[in-house]
């Protein structure tokens, strides 16, 4: 099993620790929690982190101060998390060696991106180095709003997934739900392995297709819940390989 990406979110503020530690554990991730710099130090010590989040105004020890030591000992990538607005922090922050910051309030979905990209760019092997890419991290869970309450629905739930203008919508097997985002969004984020593009407007989960035809231009997928999924022809040969259908 592909061990999780850890990261270590360091702020004096315990609601927004759990807040990013939960939606980041949503998210594929394991973390860690510290709200000093002490305790960064003892969490450090024990089992060294992937990626660190760091924020700036702490009291005591400072996130500048913070980065300065880290840098000395873990090339770990670390994001700063600031409510200062000046340039010249955040070039201060870089300089000490922060790969990236962003600004509070944050939202969860940027700071998840940002995450990524920093691991993604961690992982970049130098030239003449291992090759090897690194392995992908997606979401396990999708948050929608249903009724005004926020709802986590387990991707494993997920049987298909239909464009509907400016929103996704999510068809479990027991109920359907609206979520406000981009196909090519969610392609990123889930596993082809768990749900498969078919179309520009369509996923479908691999395992409850009951029967595939080929049609003059792509083919139709026809699910066990009965619902026709239409395969678009730039996806034909990637949704045959994956369903293993005979050429």
């Amino acid at each position: 099993m592909t061990q999780k990406p850890r990261v270590a979110i360091v702020d004096d503020e315990p609601d927004l620790r759990e807040s990013v530690a939960s939606y980041l554990h949503a998210h594929g991730f394991d973390t860690a929690e510290a709200e000093s710099g002490a305790a960064l130090d003892a969490l450090l010590a024990a089992n060294p982190a992937d990626a660190i989040l760091l924020d700036v105004n702490m009291p005591g020890e400072d996130g500048f101060s913070i980065a300065r030591r880290l840098r000395a000992v873990t090339t770990a990538p670390i994001i700063m998390l600031t409510a200062r607005t000046e340039l010249i922090d955040r070039v201060v922050g870089l300089e000490l060696g922060a790969d990236d910051y962003i600004g509070k309030p944050f939202e969860l979905r940027e700071l998840l991106a940002r995450v990524r990209a920093v691991l993604r760019r961690a992982q970049t092997p130098a030239p003449g180095g291992d090759e090897s890419a690194p392995e992908p991290v997606f979401d396990q869970e999708l948050w929608v709003q249903d009724r005004g309450t926020m709802v986590r629905v387990p991707v494993s739930d997920i049987e298909l997934i239909r464009a509907d203008r400016d929103y996704a919508m999510l068809h479990t097997r027991h109920r359907s739900y609206m979520l406000r985002t981009t196909m090519d969004a969610l392609e990123r984020a889930l596993d082809p392995a768990e749900l498969l593009r078919v179309h520009r407007s369509a996923f479908v989960r691999p395992a409850a297709v009951r029967t595939f035809r080929r049609a003059a231009r792509g083919g139709n997928i026809l699910l066990e819940n009965g619902s026709v999924v239409p395969v678009g022809p730039l996806y034909l040969g990637t949704v045959m390989a994956a369903l293993k259908v005979p050429g």
